[in-house]
C-alpha cells in the first residue's frame, strides 16, 4: 500500500519538481514557507483520502496528527507575516519638512478666527 503511494508521489514530484524549484527562488521567505506548508498539507491530505479508499480509518492514523501540525504551522506563518506587515507600516519614515514648511502647513490648517475676542471670566 505505501509502496504504491510512494511511487505515485515520486511521479508527481518529477512532473512538478522543476516548476517548484524555479518558483521558490522568486519568492520571499514567508511566501516560500506558505508554499511549502501548502505542499505538505496537500500531500498529507491525499494520503488521508487514500487511506479512506483502502478502508483504513485515518482518524487513528499518524497522518491525522501531521495534518493538524501543518495547520498549526500555517497559522504561525500567517500571524508572523501579519505582524511583519504591521511593524513595517509603523516604521515607514514620514516625509521630512523644514521648520518653515511646518509653519506654513499649520497656518493653512488653523480655523478662521472671528474678529471678536471672548472675555473669559474666572470663577471664584
Amino acid at each position: 500500500m505505501l509502496d504504491r503511494f510512494d511511487s505515485a508521489l515520486n511521479k508527481i514530484e518529477k512532473e512538478v519538481g522543476d516548476f517548484v524549484q524555479v518558483e521558490q527562488t522568486l519568492l520571499k521567505n514567508s511566501e516560500n514557507a506558505k508554499l511549502n506548508l501548502a505542499y505538505s498539507y496537500a500531500i498529507n491530505s491525499l494520503f488521508y483520502m487514500y487511506l479512506q479508499t483502502q478502508g483504513v480509518s485515518p482518524q487513528q492514523h499518524p497522518v491525522k496528527r501531521e495534518l493538524e501540525r501543518v495547520k498549526r504551522y500555517m497559522a504561525k506563518v500567517e500571524n508572523a507575516s501579519k505582524e511583519t506587515m504591521n511593524t513595517s507600516k509603523e516604521t515607514t519614515p514620514k516625509e521630512e519638512t523644514t521648520p518653515k514648511e511646518t509653519k506654513k502647513k499649520s497656518r493653512k490648517r488653523s480655523p478662521p478666527q472671528s474678529g471678536k475676542k471672548r472675555n473669559k471670566k474666572k470663577k471664584n
